[in-house]
C-alpha cells in the first residue's frame, strides 16, 4: 500500500525517481523515498504532502468503500463495548465511518497520544491525520518520511513512548489488509 501511495506522489507531481529515489523504492524503503522526493522537488515538504493531500482522496463511491474500517472500529470494542484502535493511517476513513454510524469515539492524533494505561479509550491515529481541509501544520505533522520516522521514534521519541506501554499494558492484534 505505502508503494503504491509512493508511486502516486509521483505521478501526482509529474515526477520520475531519479536513480537514488528509484533505488529506495526498490529497497523497499519507501519513507526514504519520501524525504528524497521532499528535498528535491520545488516546495519541497509541503509540496509533497499536498499531493499526499490529494492523492489519498478516498473513493466513497466505491462499493464497500468503509466497510473494513466499519469492521475494525467493531473488532477494536473491548468488553464494555469501548473502543481501542491504533491506526497508521491518515487517510480520513475511519473518520467517515465514525459520522456515519453517530459514533461516540475519542480521537487522538500525533504528537498528542495517550498513555496507554488501563483508562485509555479511543482511536489513536498513531502517524496523525489528514485534517479536512490541510493545513501546512497538520501536513508537517505526518509521519511519511525517514526524518518524520526518526523524530518519532527515535528523536523525540512519542510514538516509541506510545507503542511500548501499549505492548507492556496490552495484548495487540495486528491486522493488515
Amino acid at each position: 500500500e505505502f508503494y503504491d501511495l509512493v508511486n502516486k506522489i509521483f505521478e501526482e507531481l509529474g515526477e520520475q525517481p531519479n536513480p537514488v529515489q528509484q533505488s529506495a523504492i526498490k529497497a523497499d524503503q519507501f519513507d526514504t523515498a519520501i524525504g528524497l522526493l521532499e528535498s528535491s522537488v520545488m516546495g519541497g515538504r509541503e509540496t509533497v504532502r499536498r499531493a499526499m493531500a490529494n492523492v489519498l482522496v478516498p473513493k466513497l463511491k466505491a462499493k464497500n468503500a468503509t466497510a473494513t474500517h466499519g469492521a475494525l472500529l467493531e473488532l477494536g470494542r473491548n468488553r464494555s463495548g469501548q473502543i481501542r484502535l491504533v491506526t497508521t493511517n491518515f487517510d480520513r476513513l475511519f473518520e467517515k465511518v465514525i459520522v456515519k454510524k453517530k459514533l461516540s469515539v475519542e480521537r487522538f492524533q500525533a504528537p498528542f497520544l495517550p498513555i496507554p494505561k488501563n483508562r485509555w479509550d479511543g482511536l489513536v491515529y498513531l502517524h496523525g491525520l489528514l485534517s479536512k481541509i490541510p493545513t501546512t501544520n497538520n501536513l508537517d505533522r505526518l509521519v511519511v518520511s525517514s526524518g518524520d520516522f526518526g523524530l518519532a521514534y527515535l528523536t523525540e521519541r512519542w510514538a516509541s513512548r506510545f507503542v511500548s506501554e501499549l505492548f507492556r499494558n496490552y495484548t495487540v492484534c495486528f491486522v493488515g489488509y
